[in-house]
């Protein structure tokens, strides 16, 4: 959106923190940024995120894995292109068989994971020729994008 009002380089600069300098803005700059982001001033932007809610009940699509029997597996997919497979062994305890992409490896054992779908994967523990890596996020940006349960027969 065009404000026809200046903001220069070096204010944004300030105010996004890559050079020093007052570290308050003047509202005349607030004002231009909350117009460029569609609002008529800062107190009216403001006074959008005041009626925001902070808690919401969802439902979740997740791995529920008190249901997985041993054996199963997880086919799990996050961006940019990178897809895991992992066996379940039990007692939240899982092996990866495939990894395209990823940093995690072929038989990295993985302990007490929580899968949820948009969200960002946590591995609690990540056990790699015998050393602990320790905890693992993926997904962070994007979450994860695919979960498919295999189970074995």
């Amino acid at each position: 959106m065009e404000t026809k009002q200046r903001v220069s380089t070096s204010t944004l600069k300030r105010i996004l923190g890559f050079i020093k300098g007052t570290k308050e803005p003047r509202l005349y700059t607030l004002d231009v940024i909350a117009q460029y982001l569609g609002h008529e001033n800062w107190d009216i932007y403001i006074d959008k995120f005041s009626k925001i809610e902070n808690s919401e009940f969802v439902n979740l699509e997740q791995l529920d894995i008190t249901s997985l029997c041993k054996n199963d597996k997880i086919e799990f997919a996050y961006e940019p292109n990178r897809k895991v497979t992992i066996l379940y062994k039990g007692d939240f305890n899982f092996e990866v068989t495939e990894s395209l992409n990823s940093k995690l490896q072929k038989v990295d054992k993985l302990k007490n994971l929580y899968i949820v779908k948009h969200y960002p994967l946590i591995i609690n523990s990540v056990i790699r020729k015998g050393l602990n890596m320790g905890q693992f996020k993926a997904g962070k940006i994007s979450g994860i994008t695919n979960i498919n349960v295999i189970k074995n027969k």
